[in-house]
């Protein structure tokens, strides 16, 4: 596509601005009100799930959605093994140094 294509005035384009600059700024005071960081997180979101057509705004939110749960998710199993190792080798320094070889 061209830009001035893409410049060109349409039907329900100025209603479509005025809802993207209404919940960004809604989203912007409320995050800023209540001190939660990422702000420029949010607002990237809000950009990738206004899209003109609704199932493709689901889509991409549902996408979305399970991208960052499996991000969180693999970094929650990543802090365990590591705090596993570490009980591991904390609890091998403990039997070595009180001389209990039967449990080592």
């Amino acid at each position: 596509m061209d830009l001035r294509e893409d410049l060109q005035a349409r039907p329900g384009r100025v209603e479509r601005s005025l809802q993207i600059v209404f919940a960004t700024v809604v989203v912007l005071v409320a995050m800023m009100t209540l001190r939660v960081p990422n702000v420029a997180f949010a607002l990237y979101v809000i950009f990738i799930v206004s899209n003109e057509n609704p199932a493709l705004s689901l889509r991409t939110g549902i996408a979305s959605l399970v991208s960052v749960s499996v991000v969180i998710s693999m970094a929650l199993v990543s802090c365990l093994s590591h705090f596993v190792t570490w009980i591991r080798r904390l609890g091998s320094v403990y039997v070595h140094r009180n001389g209990l070889a039967a449990f080592a």
